[in-house]
């Protein structure tokens, strides 16, 4: 599948790239080291789920596993308030302050608040940047990244992938966080 010639499926073809256990709990197949193999699984998770937060949050610790990352996230985009909320969070330093939090869908993915801004406040960053530009997005140092707005003062790289719908648009955005640099 492709998009303006961007494969769809190289996002988290590179989340799950080099990975070597099992990707999900309970996976015991040979395959559930593929990255293809992790795609049908939580496809096929999708139709079967019971409860969609179940699948949300299944899906987020399969891709912070599958990369080797410290903490996730997904947040799910509300085209009326022209926001996202986060949804699903996996990793350490999680608060509920945080996981209130409101994410500005903005081109430019600055909200212009100084850093350390108010928890509750609307904020953006490369989540929100992904999230307008429908675009996946990969920093190896945040630091020097011209959209990153920390959330958390120990994350060194990200990469964070858009969920779209059948139509192309974003639904949502995945963000992966290694405290490592160029991880």
């Amino acid at each position: 599948i492709h998009r303006k010639g961007l494969p769809i499926g190289r996002p988290f073809f590179f989340l799950c790239a080099g990975y070597n256990e099992p990707m999900i709990e309970g996976m015991t197949d040979p395959a559930a080291t593929d990255p293809v193999a992790l795609i049908h699984h939580l496809s096929r998770r999708a139709i079967e789920a019971d409860e969609a937060q179940a699948l949300l949050d299944e899906m987020n610790q399969a891709a912070m596993e599958a990369t080797g990352a410290n903490r996730a996230f997904i947040a799910l985009a509300h085209d009326a308030t022209g926001e996202l909320t986060l949804v699903s969070t996996a990793g350490s330093g999680w608060t509920d302050e945080f996981r209130a939090m409101r994410l500005r869908i903005d081109e430019m993915g600055r909200s212009g608040l100084p850093p350390g801004g108010r928890v509750g406040e609307t904020r953006s960053g490369i989540t929100s940047h992904v999230a307008a530009t429908g675009q996946p997005y990969i920093t190896g140092d945040v630091d020097a990244d011209p959209y990153y707005y920390a959330f958390f003062d120990d994350v060194c790289s990200e990469i964070a992938v858009p969920l779209l719908d059948g139509n192309g648009h974003t639904r949502g955005v995945i963000n992966i966080e290694s405290f490592h640099p160029d991880h």
